[in-house]
């Protein structure tokens, strides 16, 4: 498969119902486009909470609050009011 900046995805879809998938023209199988598409695109409405049942996504949760619990508690350090002088 080519590596370019753009990704182009591709699904053929024939009128007798049979498919064919495409990534920056190269055939693919359909479970890699639905893998690739999982990445690219989270759509959120009325049923937003869907991505949170994806246990593969779990880990990046955790990622995100690790990292933003470290920043908070250093930036915290930064804003210390002064000990009160004597």
């Amino acid at each position: 498969m080519d590596f370019n900046d753009e990704l182009i995805v591709r699904r053929e879809i024939s009128l007798k119902g049979s498919n064919r998938c495409f990534i920056n023209d190269t055939p693919v199988n359909l479970n890699l486009v639905k893998d690739i598409g999982n990445l690219l695109v989270d759509l959120h409405g009325q049923h937003e909470h869907q991505s949170l049942l994806r246990t593969e996504t779990h880990i990046d949760y955790l990622m995100n609050l690790e990292i933003t619990r470290s920043f908070f508690i250093n930036t915290k350090s930064l804003f210390r009011t002064p000990a009160k002088r004597k």
